[in-house]
This record gives structure tokens, sequence and C-alpha cells, in this order.
């Protein structure tokens, strides 16, 4: 999210009326401090969610008010200019390239330069594209292609809030010429093309938003509706005043001001977005724009001076908080404390203060700095960090500069052995054999025909379920070559009985279907997504780094109850493998320092809390069979055997790591035995393994 390169020197305003009912525009625009306040309004509290402040749980809606300004900026000074006969696209880029580039380029300096001293290898290899991404205005879809569920943090992505920088760029792009030709060729259809445009864009938005959250949140097709609302408040204020009653626009720009402050506040990560959900911050702010005219109270409170000074240097506000916050927490290697965090949301607006006086002013003056000079610096500029990233990427993070100059020697070949162990695509290296030993890749996928052909030449199958913790076991299960048909009914997020990665209902209808011929149905689930901060919101992050947690025994109750449903309504063999102790920390920075590869201290003591915890409730529940993970296999505290690093990443194994729990004798008895008749009795651990025993012993 950022805060818009809006025309900060002409925040306009109009003031001569109109008798024309066309769209031929017939008012000037000049400088309104409002919006400058109402920038303000919007990136402050994005700069405190970012932060992590309590409270400002719904802050990432400031991105949405800033589209909601540039679409209104920028559609007033295209139709000024198409009016005057003076509009150049030439001349819209380069005032566009003034107003971005040189303070983007300032921080994407910076933090090169805080990369190379704070991250590993890998992170930097991730950074180098992202700095590509940006340097060639498409960080939006870089940043989409990154968030699958095994993505690294948003919190450690330096750059990762220019995604919105380049939406609105392809909105620079692609509006400007539209607009041209319509205004030329064709005026009267200019309102209905925008409206159908809105319609869809919306429409687009709203579906992403429940079914493909990443491509609603990053792509312009789902946004675009939001900068359309700006466009629409252009048009209008173009053609008319807004009623004179000072109540009336007292009414209105409260209302905004509301709307926009209820999502601040109400909105959470839980909230579908951005869809309807955001028609309350763009409304908003569309309102503010429309009614809060001198006179009335939102105009007198937006125009204070703090809050304009705010709003003049909210675009390098919003450059700096990012990586600032990013980098401390890489430092930090978890989540700094909240007063460090305050003192850095501070220390990124004087960096703002800095910036805007010494970089933006500068470059938007054309006395000092010509129409070719900027373009050329710019393609300067672009090309240096077009080559440092394709650099980074080509040779893994400048790994081999950054070895000579920081890892310590005795480190090197733990460091080696991390770095091959993390998996770069976990999801692309899921095992499946081509026959038999199967991964489907959405649930709709166990009632097709190859798992059908299966079942006419093969011994009932072993049924692995759950979460990406799940994908874990079922390779281990398949990769143990023991069972001929494994069936990974694994996704991520996959808990039931929300299910909300995973459709639940086609499982359901696979076990209906094939009730008589399965063998057991073995259920796992990542253990910390049983631990909630104390505020009983899911937080692993505060659990493990902060030792501030609580756990949550009614979810375990609620997946328990569900599949003691399933084993009863379906007649099938359920055993839940309890959760494993979590590495929680970042393995590649880690082994990078030099530090013990030891898995966080805090890990062991809450795992075998929530092991307790999972065991005591799941085994309570007749249609369940408990085994406790450690039963199976006991992870060590140092996690290296041989050339492999256990983990992947904080939490999830490795593929080599699976291999090992594959080959280990317990396992391989442990996958014996799910194959054995479905009226064998619970698991108890006995010595290397199991033996069945009768409930209650």
């Amino acid at each position: 999210m950022h805060s818009g390169p809006a025309e900060p020197e002409r925040t306009l305003r109009p003031c001569r009326p109109h008798s024309a009912a066309s769209l031929r525009p017939a008012r000037t625009m000049h400088y309104r401090p409002e919006i400058d306040g109402l920038r303000a309004v919007a990136v402050l509290p994005v700069i405190l969610f970012h932060a992590g402040f309590a409270g400002f749980s719904g802050g990432f809606v400031g991105v949405d008010v800033f589209f909601v300004i540039s679409g209104y900026l920028i559609t007033g000074i295209l139709l000024d200019e198409m009016e005057a006969g003076r509009f150049s696209l030439v001349g819209f880029w380069e005032r566009r390239a003034r107003r971005i580039l040189p303070a983007l380029f300032a921080v994407l300096a910076v933090s090169s330069v805080a990369a190379a001293l704070t991250m590993d290898p890998g992170e930097i290899e991730r950074y180098s594209k992202s700095v590509l991404s940006v340097a060639t205005f498409w960080s939006n879809i870089r940043f989409w292609q990154e968030s699958g569920y095994f993505d690294t943090a948003g919190e450690l992505k330096p750059l990762l809030h220019t995604w919105s920088l380049a939406v609105e760029e392809q909105y620079y792009i692609l509006f400007p010429p539209f607009l041209a030709l319509v205004w030329r060729f064709g005026r009267r259809f200019l309102l209905p093309v925008l409206i159908a445009c809105f319609v869809v864009s919306l429409a687009i938005s709203e579906w992403a938003a429940h079914f493909d959250p990443a491509f609603g949140f990053y792509w312009l097709p789902a946004r675009a509706f939001e900068l359309g609302i700006g466009v629409f408040a252009a048009l209008y204020l173009k053609r008319r005043q807004f009623p004179a009653s000072l109540r009336t626009r007292n009414a209105v720009s409260l209302s905004g001001v509301a709307l926009i402050v209820l999502a601040i506040f109400l909105y959470d990560a839980e909230t579908p977005f951005p869809g309807l959900a955001a028609l309350f911050p763009t409304l908003g702010a569309g309102f503010v724009i429309l009614a809060a005219t001198p006179g009335t109270i939102v105009h007198r409170l937006l125009s204070a001076r703090p809050l304009v000074g705010i709003g003049l240097i909210s675009y390098s506000a919003y450059l700096w908080h990012q990586p600032l916050f990013a980098f401390a927490r890489i430092a930090a290697n978890g989540e700094p404390a909240q007063r460090v965090m305050a003192l850095l949301a501070v220390a990124s607006l004087a960096l703002a203060v800095l910036s805007w006086r010494f970089i933006e002013q500068p470059f938007r003056s054309r006395n000092l700095i010509g129409r070719s000079a900027i373009f050329r610096l710019a393609a300067t500029a672009a090309t240096v960090f077009i080559a440092l990233g394709a650099t980074g990427m080509a040779n893994g993070g400048y790994r081999d500069v950054l070895a000579r100059y920081r890892l310590p020697p005795e480190a090197t070949d733990r460091y080696e052995i991390v770095s091959k162990s993390v998996a770069p695509d976990f999801i692309g290296t899921m095992f499946d054999d081509g026959a038999c030993r199967i991964w489907i890749q959405q649930m709709a996928e166990l009632l097709g025909k190859r798992v059908r052909d299966c079942f006419g030449h093969n011994p009932p199958p072993i049924v692995v379920f759950g979460d990406s913790h799940a994908m874990n076991i079922y390779n281990a299960v398949a990769r143990s070559d023991i069972a001929p048909f494994v069936i990974g009914a694994v996704l991520p997020g996959c808990r039931p009985p929300r299910g909300s990665r995973c459709d639940l209902a086609a499982f359901e209808r696979f076990l209906d279907r094939y009730d008589s011929r399965l063998g057991t149905v073995l259920f796992h689930q990542s253990g910390s997504y049983f631990v909630a901060d104390n505020a009983g919101k899911l937080s692993p992050e505060a659990a493990f780094e902060g030792g501030r947690y609580t756990l949550r025994p009614d979810l375990v109750r609620t997946a328990a109850a569900y599949l003691e449903q399933l084993s009863a309504e379906h007649n099938q063999r359920l055993v839940w493998v309890g959760p494993f102790p979590e590495f929680r920390r970042r393995p590649l920075a880690v082994a990078f320092l030099g530090e013990p590869l030891t898995i966080n201290p805090a890990s062991p003591r809450i795992f075998f809390e929530i092991e307790r915890m999972v065991r005591q409730i799941a085994s309570s529940y007749p249609g369940i069979q408990y085994v406790p993970f450690s039963s199976v296999f006991a992870i060590p505290q140092d996690p290296i055997e041989g050339n492999c690093f256990i983990y992947m990443d904080g939490d999830h194994l490795s593929r080599c790591g699976e291999g090992i729990i594959a080959r280990s004798p317990r396992f391989q008895k442990f996958v014996r035995q799910l194959m054995s008749a479905k009226e064998a009795g619970p698991w108890t651990a006995g010595g290397d393994g199991f033996s069945a025993s009768s409930k209650g012993q």
C-alpha cells in the first residue's frame, strides 16, 4: 500500500460555475488543503498497521483511500489539459516520473545497502527479484506470484508496499490514452463506458475476495473500481457544484470520514477484501472529496496544518516505513519490541521530511532539471537497479561475495546443508509416483479417473488428510515405499471444519463413494494453529518469539468433532497423528550468522503443552485413534542429520527431512500398521513403535 503519486502541488477544487450539461469541463482547479489532510488520514493508519499496533487492524484500507485520491486528481488534471488543448502524453509521464521515481530510487538504493548488511543470500535472491520488478513497474504481479501459502511473510519483504505503486503506474499508462481517445472521438460515451468498467471491476474484486484473494489484492482489474470512484468525483465536480446546503455537505463529508474510520478499526485480516468491503473506505473518500468544502466541519479538521503537513510528505512516508519495519524484523530475527516499532514509525516521518525537502521538491522543478535530463536520469537509475536485481537472481543472492565477507569459515558447511534443504518451491516438489501414490491439487480430483482406476488393482489406500504439515506426512508415508496406494488429500490451510483452502464437501463425497473400500484415513494438522495470543487471535509468532500465548482447546474440540462425525457417518478408521515440534526460526538466516541450528528454545516447551492438550481432547472421541508424533519419529534438538537439515523453513519439514522420517524403522512400522484391517484397535506407544490395544487400557 502506498500514499499514491498524486500531484501534491495541485490538489484540486472547482471554482467557477458552469452552465453546460456536457462533460466538457468549465471549471479550473486549485489547491485543496483538505485533500492533503485526507492523505494524512490514510497514511498514518497504514504505518501503524504495519508497525503492528493493536486497534489498527484495518489500517491497510489507507491504500484504497489513496487510489480514490489518485483517480480524482489525475482525471481532473487530464480534463483541464484536454479542455485547454495542451494535453501531451509525454508531458504527463514526465510529471509522473518527477513525482514518483526520485524518491522511489532513493529508497531502493538505501534498502539495497541494508539488504547486503542484514540478509542471507537466499533472502537477497528474493529481494533481487523484487528490485527488478519495482524498477520495471510490475511489482504487484511479482508479489502476486510469490503470494503462495509457503511464501516469506510480508512483514519481512522490504519492498512489498510497492505493489500499489505498480497498480497506479499501470493506471497511468492505460487511462490517459483511453481518456484522450474518448475525449476526441466519442465524448458522449465516456460516462457509460466508465460505469461499465466500474461494475465489471467491482464484480471481479468481489469474486476474487472470496475465491482468489491474492489476485484481488494485487491486480489492477480488481482495484480499478477504487480509482474509478475518484474519476467519477472529478467528472461530477467538473460539471456542477455539490449541493450548496451546508447541512448536506456536513452530513455527506462526516459520513465519508466515518466510513473510513469504521474500516480502519473494524476490518482485519479475516475481512474478505477488497470486493464490496472496499466500498466503505473508497466511498468514504469520495464523499470527502465531493463535500468537504470550505465551511464544513471536515474541511476545518482536514485543513489543520499538522494533517496538511503529513499529507504533503505522505508519499515519502509510505516509501520509507515498510523497509524500516522489515529490516528491523530481519535484524532482530523476530518481532521487535513495540517501543522500537513506535520509534521506527516516527523515523519514517522524519525521513519523509528529508526526502520531500531534498529529493521530491528539487526534482519537480523544471528550472533545475529539464525534461530530457529527468528521462535520462530515470533510465539510468532504472538500468542500474535492473542490473542489480538480475545479477542477484543469477548468482544466488551474491552468495560467494557475501560468504567471503560475512559468513564465519566454520559455518560454511552447515550453511550449504541448510541452503540445499530449503525448498524454493514446496508445492512443486510434492511426491507423486505417477501411479497410485497420488497427491491431489484440489479435492475434486479425488473423484477422478486416476483414483478410480487405482482401486481396481491395489489394497485399500491410506488417505492422508489435512493442511500443509499433513503434506509433509503424506510425502513421508508415500516415500516409505511400503503402501502401494496412498492418497494425499492434503492442501495448504486445509483445517476442518472450515476448510478455507480446500473443498471439504468434495472430500466427503469421496468418502461416500469409497467408504467400504478405504483403509485408514490419517489426519494431521499444524499444532501452532491451536495457539493464540492473549487477545484470543491465532498468533504463532506471539507465542514463539515473545512468549505471549494461550492455548485454544475450543479449536481442537471443533476439529475433533468434525473428524468424529466423518468416522461415524462414513464408517472410517480415523487416526490423528499429533503435531510435530516446529523450528520457529529462519533457518538460512541462522545458518548464515553461524549460530547453532537448534530449534527455538520455546518450541519444545510449547509443543509439549499443545500435544498434551490435543491428545487429551482427541482421545475422548471414540471414533478417533490418537498417535503422538514423537511415537513415530523423534526430531532432534539439532535437526541436522548427515547432509540434511530436517526443516524447510520455520515450521515445515524439508524434503530430505521427509526422507529421513520415511526410512526410520519406527515410522515404517507405523505405516505397516496403518495398512492393517479396519478392525484393529487404537495405537499406543510400545518400544520402537506401536501395539494395538483396547480403548481405555
